[in-house]
């Protein structure tokens, strides 16, 4: 019975209402959550991978972009919200987890993240602990593959990241 549950859980990703994998602006204007024409003027605030301060795992402050998207690099593409969970794809970025502050809360981030959105602070502190511990980090590093630009794949998270109801 045990070996049947452990089956059913592997190679998706369980979307929970408390967990969400964060959705790219793009998504969201097709979804009709953001006004196209009100997104084409406003001013974001960017964050790339390089703005993570990788020993203490935070956002280092004012280490953004801000423009109009047309204006940002085309990898702009994650819309972040306050308490969601970034992570580093690439190899050498691993340890790039950080939790997004109020400041930058419905602003910009690098396609080069994949993001988790908690229900609350304290789910997302439980989660930054997670992801930047040994086991875990070992563990992506181990699921990282290419030759020329070595990272974790959308594929890779999709078949052995599985968020369940119970952390």
């Amino acid at each position: 019975n045990i070996r049947k549950k452990e089956k059913e859980g592997r190679g998706e990703i369980k979307k929970l209402d408390d967990f969400k994998i964060i959705k790219s602006i793009d998504e969201e204007i097709k979804d009709k959550k953001i006004d196209a024409e009100e997104d084409k003027e406003k001013i974001y605030k960017y964050i790339e991978i390089s703005a993570i301060d990788k020993e203490r795992g935070f956002i280092i402050k004012g280490e953004w972009e801000e423009a109009k998207r047309d204006e940002l690099p085309s990898r702009a593409k994650l819309l972040i919200k306050q308490n969601d969970l970034l992570f580093s794809m690439p190899f050498r970025s691993l340890k790039k987890v950080a939790i997004v502050p109020d400041e930058l809360n419905g602003h910009l981030a690098s396609n080069g993240f994949y993001g988790i959105r908690p229900k609350d602070y304290k789910e997302a502190c439980l989660l930054w602990a997670i992801f930047r511990s040994n086991l875990i980090q070992k563990q992506l590093y181990h699921l990282s593959s290419g030759y020329t630009q070595r990272g974790l794949s959308d594929e890779h998270l999709k078949e052995y990241l599985i968020i369940k109801e119970e952390i």
